[in-house]
């Protein structure tokens, strides 16, 4: 049941303010409040569309290039976030309002999914490869990020996301020619007034000296860092492109190896994803945890341990999972309280089939 809020307004003609004075201060307070409302953190926030407006403009050609435009689109858009967050998305940093907005993404992006589960969930539909192919393309495919960024922001946003996408390269050569700069400076020259001087010009040279040697060696490791974050973000989405085209084992051992190099929420989180792709409910439970461990607060984590609970029947965790979810972002927990009541559903159904089965079974037996 989808949730619809309202907002009570009065009519203009009925709005009786009083005196001029007090009814300007009235209103320029409104236009304050409306003014913070829109605030957000980071401020490029502002730019991003709100899931509603995608869902609402974006269509395709019939039904089915519709959710896979708008899967794509809740992907790309998510990925256009965690770009322009930089290192602070590995480093467990992101603000409140970028949790929030992504967590919308997440699951617009699950809802739109959801008519076509059917097929995704089949082993040998004929529709699959088609589907599979479509989404893949939209949630992967540059154009359409440019397409939406085109549709939805501002040239100076495009400006600035193309500029944070670049930016850890640039900072990767910026070191690089400091430490080249610092190696091939010559140090700087001592004078000195008479010859009783010289030992006190040669001390201060050969501290110099070591103040260079010091600064080469913070540039390295700081350049040695860069470049192992560097190689677990590469892990990270290439474990995110095998979990796009199903290849679940795959995308399992290259988040192993971006977590093996510098273990970060986001990805234990899509690990567990891949190992609920595999149907491995308790490695996923176990993976959702350890992304709840380095990142409390990650929303999307805290759902799918609520989902992995479910598949496994744990149904009394999945509602403490629940209550947790539903203090911290209502859109969340609505979805695992469906996720919880279908789960218990099939359960019931399942156990009405066994029972079925095992009475037939005992009159087979008894008329024996």
């Amino acid at each position: 049941m989808k949730t619809r809020w309202h907002t009570r307004c009065l009519p203009v003609a009925t709005l009786d303010c009083g005196p001029r004075l007090p009814c300007l201060s009235w209103a320029l307070a409104l236009l304050v409040i409306a003014a913070e409302a829109q605030t957000t953190n980071p401020a490029y926030l502002r730019e991003m569309p709100s899931a509603q407006r995608v869902k609402s403009e974006l269509k395709g050609a019939d039904a089915m290039d519709t959710a896979a435009r708008q899967m794509g689109a809740f992907w790309q858009l998510q990925e256009i976030i965690k770009n322009l967050a930089g290192p602070r998305l590995w480093r467990n940093q992101l603000t409140p309002d970028e949790q929030r907005l992504l967590g919308q993404y997440y699951t617009a992006y699950q809802a739109a999914a959801q008519p076509y589960a059917y097929i995704q969930n089949s082993p040998s539909h004929p529709d699959k490869p088609t589907w599979n192919k479509l989404h893949s393309f939209y949630e992967t495919d540059d154009g359409f990020r440019d397409e939406l960024l085109g549709r939805f922001c501002s040239t100076q946003f495009r400006t600035q996301y193309l500029q944070a996408k670049g930016r850890f390269d640039a900072r990767a050569v910026a070191r690089s020619q400091a430490a080249t700069q610092a190696r091939t400076q010559p140090p700087a020259q001592v004078t000195s007034g008479t010859r009783d001087n010289g030992e006190v010009a040669a001390q201060a040279v050969q501290q110099l000296a070591q103040q260079l040697s010091n600064l080469i060696t913070q540039l390295a490791t700081s350049e040695s860092n860069d470049s192992q974050s560097g190689l677990a973000e590469q892990y990270w989405r290439q474990g995110n492109r095998y979990l796009d085209v199903r290849k679940c084992a795959e995308a399992i051992e290259s988040f192993k190896k971006a977590n093996a190099i510098d273990p970060a929420s986001a990805a234990y989180n899509d690990m567990g994803r891949a190992h609920f792709c595999r149907v491995q409910y308790s490695e996923a439970e176990a993976a959702f945890k350890e992304a709840l461990w380095l990142k409390p607060d990650n929303d999307p984590a805290l759902l799918n341990l609520g989902i992995a609970y479910s598949a496994q029947t744990k149904f009394s965790d999945a509602q403490r999972v629940y209550f947790a979810l539903k203090a911290r972002n209502s859109s969340m927990a609505q979805q695992l309280y469906e996720e919880i009541q279908e789960a218990r559903a099939a359960n019931e159904q399942k156990k009405k089939t066994l029972d079925l089965y095992n009475q037939r079974n005992a009159e087979t037996v008894s008329h024996k």
